[in-house]
C-alpha cells in the first residue's frame, strides 16, 4: 500500500437543533421497494444458522460475513446460488466487509473485539483466506465497536463505522453518528479523520456503511440502521473528506403498523438505485420474519 500521507479535512456537522428539527429525525421520504429475497439456508449449504453481519458487490456477486462464522459466503445476484470460502463456523465477531481494488485486489473485514478493546481489520485473500489481522487506533470502553467498513479506492483508506453515536464517547460533543477514515502504517490503522453524520441520520444505532462513485468525483453513500429499520443516503467527498448536505432517509416495507426488516446487517450498492442488504437472525420475539436472509431493495 502507497505510504504518503494525504491530508484530510476532517468534517464534523453539527446541526442546529430546533425542536422542529428534532421532531424531523428519522422521518422518511420514502420506502424502499423489496426485488427479491431469499433465505440463506436456501442458497448455502446446510451448516445450521447464518448470522449474517456484512455485504459488498465483489465481481458481480454478493459476498457475505457473519458473526457466528470465518467462512465468507459469494451469493449470485439472482440469490440462486452461493458457496463458501475456507474457515470454520465460530464467534468470528466480523461485523462489516469491503472490497478493496488497488493498490491491491484484497478483502477487508472490520472485527468486534469486545467491551475496552480497539477495533481491528481483518484481511482476507480473494478466496476468503485469512491474510492478516491488525490493530486500529479506534478505542471503546464500552461493549460496542466498529459496525460497518468500505474501501475509497480514490484516496486508498478504509472507511470504517461506530455502532454507537458519538462513538460510544457521550458528553464531549455533539451525539451523532461517525465515521472514522483509516490509513495503513506498520502493522495497524490510524485514524486521519473523523466525520459525523448529519442530524437526520440520528439513529438508534448504526449497522453499516456503503458508498459507489458519482460522476463528478464524489461518492453516493448509504448509512443502514438495525434498531431504527432505516436508510440514510447522503454524499460524501474526498478532497476535502466531507459529508456534505443533510441527505435523505429512507424506510423498510412495513407489516401492518410494524416493521418486517428489524435485523438488517449489512448493506452495499449494486447501482446507484439497487442496494444488496443482508440480515442477522431475528431477535427474541420481535415478530420480525425477515432473518437470516441476503436481500436486494431499489430505492424508490
Amino acid at each position: 500500500m502507497h505510504t504518503r500521507i494525504f491530508w484530510f479535512t476532517a468534517l464534523v456537522l453539527v446541526a442546529s437543533c430546533s425542536d422542529a428539527n428534532t421532531e424531523r429525525e428519522n422521518t422518511t421520504s420514502g420506502t424502499l421497494t423489496l426485488l427479491r429475497e431469499k433465505s440463506l439456508s436456501q442458497v448455502l449449504p446446510s451448516e445450521g444458522r447464518y448470522e449474517a453481519s456484512g455485504i459488498a458487490l465483489r465481481n458481480g456477486s454478493l459476498r457475505l460475513v457473519f458473526d457466528n462464522s470465518t467462512r465468507v459466503a459469494d451469493v449470485d445476484l439472482a440469490l440462486s446460488s452461493g458457496t463458501l470460502g475456507p474457515g470454520a463456523k465460530s464467534d468470528s465477531q466480523y461485523e462489516g466487509i469491503t472490497i478493496a481494488t488497488r493498490p491491491v485486489p484484497r478483502t477487508y473485514v472490520v472485527k468486534e473485539m469486545g467491551a475496552g478493546a480497539r477495533g481491528v481489520i481483518v484481511s482476507l485473500d480473494d478466496e476468503g483466506a485469512l491474510v492478516a489481522t491488525e490493530p486500529s487506533d479506534v478505542a471503546f470502553t464500552g461493549d460496542k465497536g466498529l459496525e460497518g467498513i468500505v474501501w475509497l479506492d480514490d484516496l486508498e483508506r478504509l472507511l470504517v463505522l461506530c455502532e454507537e453515536k458519538a462513538c460510544g464517547n457521550r458528553g464531549g460533543g455533539p451525539d451523532l453518528g461517525v465515521l472514522k477514515a483509516l490509513r495503513h502504517e506498520g502493522g495497524s490503522w490510524v485514524t486521519e479523520a473523523t466525520l459525523s453524520l448529519p442530524a437526520l441520520a440520528a439513529f438508534d444505532d448504526f449497522s453499516d456503511v456503503a458508498v459507489i462513485p458519482e460522476s463528478d468525483g464524489a461518492y453516493r453513500i448509504a448509512v443502514l440502521s438495525q434498531e431504527s429499520a432505516a436508510l440514510w443516503l447522503g454524499t460524501l467527498t474526498t478532497r476535502p473528506l466531507a459529508i456534505t448536505g443533510p441527505g435523505i432517509v429512507y424506510g423498510f416495507p412495513k407489516a401492518g403498523d410494524g416493521t418486517k426488516y428489524c435485523s438488517l446487517e449489512g448493506v452495499t450498492f449494486i447501482d446507484r438505485t439497487t442496494l444488496g442488504m443482508a440480515s442477522d437472525r431475528s431477535k427474541g420475539d420481535s415478530g420480525c420474519g425477515k432473518g437470516e436472509a441476503v436481500h436486494v431493495f431499489a430505492l424508490p
